[in-house]
C-alpha cells in the first residue's frame, strides 16, 4: 500500500499548484483498456472553460479519490521540482553517469494496474519506495527480437503479447516481486 506516500504527495499539493497533467496525471488499466484520467470539471462540478484548462490545478481531495475510490495509478513528473530530496538524488546520478536524468513517482493502489504493458529504450532504475510490485519482464533471446529503438513507452498490444508467449524462444519471461527498498535496473 502507497498511503504514507499519497499522505505525502496529498501534503505537497496543499502547499502548491500541482497542474494536472504538466506536473501530474493518473491512469488505469481496465479489462486490458488504458484510461487516462483527465479532470474537466472546475471545484463546482461544472464543465471547465478553455482558458481554466489551461491552469488545471489538481485538488488533494482528487488525489485521495483517484487512487483509494477509484484506484487510478498516479504520475508525478519531475519530483526533484519540488522535493529537495529528489533533486540531490538526481543531482549525484547526472554527475556520475554525465548525462540528463529525470524522474517520476508513481502510487499505484492495491490490486490494480496503472500503465499497460510496454517497453523503455532509456536506462531505467525503479526504487520500490513502499509497498510490493509484482513484475513480468520480456528479455529478447537474441538482437533480432529487440524492439525498435526511438519509440519509448510504446504499449504493447494484446496481440504482440500473445505472440511472444507462443515463441518462448524469441523472449524469456521473468517474474518476481520487488519489496521496500529494492531497487530494479532495466
Amino acid at each position: 500500500c502507497a498511503l504514507p506516500i499519497l499522505k505525502d504527495l496529498v501534503k505537497l499539493a496543499e502547499k502548491m499548484a500541482i497542474l494536472d497533467q504538466f506536473d501530474f496525471c493518473a491512469s488505469k488499466v481496465v479489462n486490458g483498456v488504458r484510461e487516462n484520467y483527465k479532470n474537466l470539471e472546475n471545484k463546482d462540478g461544472e464543465k471547465r472553460n478553455s482558458d481554466e484548462q489551461k491552469i488545471n490545478v489538481i485538488l488533494p481531495e482528487e488525489i485521495r479519490q483517484l487512487t483509494l475510490e477509484k484506484k487510478y495509478t498516479i504520475q508525478l513528473h519531475q519530483p526533484q521540482r519540488f522535493v529537495p530530496i529528489f533533486h540531490s538524488i538526481l543531482l549525484a546520478f547526472e554527475n556520475f553517469f554525465n548525462t540528463i536524468v529525470g524522474a517520476n513517482i508513481y502510487i499505484t493502489p492495491n490490486n490494480s494496474q496503472g500503465l499497460k504493458p510496454h517497453y523503455d529504450n532509456v536506462d531505467v532504475f525503479i526504487v520500490q519506495l513502499n509497498g510490493k510490485k509484482k513484475w513480468t519482464l520480456w528479455h529478447p533471446t537474441n538482437e533480432d527480437h529487440m524492439m525498435p529503438i526511438g519509440e519509448a513507452s510504446k504499449d504493447l498490444e494484446p496481440e504482440f503479447l500473445d505472440e511472444m508467449m507462443e515463441k518462448e524462444n524469441f523472449y524469456e519471461k521473468s517474474e518476481f516481486i520487488l519489496g521496500v527498498g529494492q531497487v530494479l535496473y532495466m
